[in-house]
Order: structure tokens, then C-alpha cells, then sequence
């Protein structure tokens, strides 16, 4: 007579996200900087709730009020995802503000992924918001490079960015015959962006639309300090 064998028992748990209550709203917008995935990836089951007073961010208490944890299923991303340090996530119904992923954990049999994250954009008092323009590149007879801006053409790549459009000089210059101020702004940012030498901003000053031109891009070291852009208007 055989005696009885003990199995491990398995329980599926990949779909208990269908039973989650107090998730949000059209869900996440999950921006990562690896190379493995899109830049963008919309996640539309997740929950967001507060740090209890149990519980320990790598930050060790410095953004005591802004750190929030995301809760979302390895169900909806693809099987090779992976949630990093310096990623962002933004709630679909409130896209103007980015929490910077501190730490990740893939809980609950590996079917959960647990994000730790803090508000830059509120800790750093970032209060503007920018455009970042890319434009439609074109060639005329003569072989010129022609380029269209939005709304006529080219695309918006980042919209309503939470940035800091700081004045660092304002000096007297001469350009395509005119005389008048250049002036350069020092732009802190509320997350990382991709953008190329062609890129332009948009910032609305007290009504009056300004374009500015991007001359550096500057990426931090730590995950929690901010992208800098160095940008200038001519006269």
C-alpha cells in the first residue's frame, strides 16, 4: 500500500486584479527609460494608496506627504516587464503630475507589481507647464530643411510638463538684423524625457506664448533630482 504524497497545492492568483476595489479611473500611464519596452504603456487596472506609518521608502522619511505606492497585475504588461528605479507614472485622469519610481516589488507569486514613489514636480515647486515640440522635417527646391511646428504640422512629445522656467541672463544681441534681448532659462523638470536637437518649447509667460530653443540637456545622477534643460529666445 502507497502511502499518500504531499503536493504543493498552486493557486492561480493572475486575475485577482478583477476583483480589486478603489482602482483608478482609466488607470496608469507607465513611462520607463529602459530599452526593452515602449517609452509609454497605459495600464488600465491599478490602485494607489498611501504610505502607512508601517511601512519604510528608500527616501527614509525625507518626502514624508508625497510618496505614494502603485499597485497594478503583471497580468496587463507584457511578460518581460520590468519596473525600474527613475521610471515615471502619471494617473490617466490627472496627467499633469508624474510620481518617480523609488523602488519596485514584484509581490503575490510574482503576479503584483508594488511601486514606491514621490511627486517631484510638488517637492521641487515646479508650477509652470511647457510643451516639448518636435517638428515635420521638409526640403524645399533649393535642398533647404523646411520645418513645420504644430498645430500645422510635426507633433507635441510632451505636453503640460511640470518644469520651473527660470530667467538666468538677459542680454543685449543683434540676430538676423534686429537688436534686442536674448535671454536664457534654466528649466528644471519633473521627469525624464527623450527629446532630440530639434526639439523647441512652449511656455505660456502671463498670457504671452514664448519658443524657447533647447541648447543642453542635462540628466541627473540621482533618481531623485531632477532633468535640467538650458534653453534660449533671441530677440
Amino acid at each position: 500500500m502507497y502511502g499518500l504524497v504531499d503536493m504543493p497545492i498552486t493557486v492561480d492568483t493572475s486575475h485577482d486584479y478583477t476583483c480589486w476595489d478603489n482602482v483608478l479611473n482609466g488607470g496608469i500611464r507607465y513611462s520607463s527609460f529602459g530599452t526593452s519596452l515602449p517609452q509609454d504603456m497605459v495600464i488600465p487596472t491599478a490602485k494607489r494608496r498611501a504610505l502607512s506609518r508601517h511601512e519604510s521608502f528608500p527616501s527614509g522619511g525625507a518626502y514624508t506627504g508625497l510618496e505614494v505606492i502603485y499597485l497594478f497585475p503583471q497580468e496587463l504588461v507584457p511578460h518581460n516587464f520590468e519596473s525600474n528605479p527613475g521610471d515615471v507614472i502619471t494617473e490617466i485622469e490627472d496627467d499633469a503630475k508624474g510620481y518617480t519610481v523609488l523602488r519596485c516589488q514584484h509581490n503575490k507569486n510574482k503576479q503584483t507589481w508594488r511601486c514606491e514613489t514621490v511627486n517631484l514636480a510638488i517637492l521641487y515647486g515646479l508650477r509652470d507647464l511647457i510643451d516639448i515640440e518636435r517638428p515635420e522635417i521638409s526640403y524645399d527646391a533649393a535642398g533647404g530643411v523646411v520645418r513645420t511646428w504644430p498645430p500645422s504640422g510635426g507633433r507635441i512629445v510632451y505636453a503640460s510638463l511640470s518644469a520651473r522656467v527660470q530667467l538666468i541672463t538677459k542680454e543685449l544681441a543683434d540676430e538676423r538684423g534686429y537688436r534686442g534681448f536674448r535671454e536664457a532659462y534654466s528649466i528644471p523638470l519633473s521627469r525624464q524625457v527623450a527629446i532630440t536637437k530639434e526639439d523647441r518649447i512652449k511656455w505660456t509667460d502671463n498670457g504671452k506664448v514664448k519658443y524657447l530653443d533647447i541648447r543642453q540637456h542635462k540628466q541627473p545622477d540621482r533618481i531623485d533630482e531632477l532633468p535640467m534643460l538650458e534653453a534660449t529666445i533671441g530677440p
